[in-house]
């Protein structure tokens, strides 16, 4: 098996984290069975993820932002169904936060490791300029270079 870089082992060991708590909440530590049911789907998709760069962002944004509403609604409806009392809110909090900042550490790796393989551009920062994409051969930066020509019957050249 291929070297886990930093932000997949830790999407790993959050996954294993959402799975226990699903458990918990399975047993009777937390808010029931559709909770523990969402909590232990969230930590296999998370845990899952961690094979892949782009799949760990796609994941992380998905269930961060669901942890995230699950914890506005909570807190915003106090007693109401997203009410996970004072712990859980804050756990969907933390839990939303960490699974953001995984989707977002994951893409820094994968730009850094893309620009360490020398697999971007040679423009500043691993971008590419409209003349670089053209030698390039891109199909838009072609179409706009030939969309700036001012042809010699045009009313632009009046």
């Amino acid at each position: 098996m291929k070297r886990l870089d930093w932000p997949r082992r830790a999407a790993l060991a959050l996954g294993v984290l959402l799975v226990l708590w699903g458990i918990a909440d399975l047993f009777g530590l937390g808010g029931g069975p559709i909770p523990s049911v969402v909590h232990a789907a969230a930590g296999l998709a998370v845990g899952l993820s961690a094979a892949n760069r782009d799949s760990l962002r796609r994941t992380g944004i998905a269930v961060g932002l669901l942890h995230l509403v699950a914890f506005a609604l909570g807190v915003e409806g106090t007693g109401g169904a997203f009410d996970a009392g004072p712990v859980g809110n804050s756990l969907n909090l933390v839990v939303g936060l960490a699974c953001v900042a995984l989707a977002v550490a994951g893409a820094w790796s994968q730009r850094r490791e893309a620009e360490e393989k020398g697999e971007d551009g040679p423009g500043a920062g691993g971008r590419l300029s409209l003349d670089d994409r053209s030698a390039k051969g891109s199909r838009h930066a072609r179409r706009s270079l030939r969309a700036r020509r001012v042809r010699p019957n045009s009313p632009a050249r009046l």
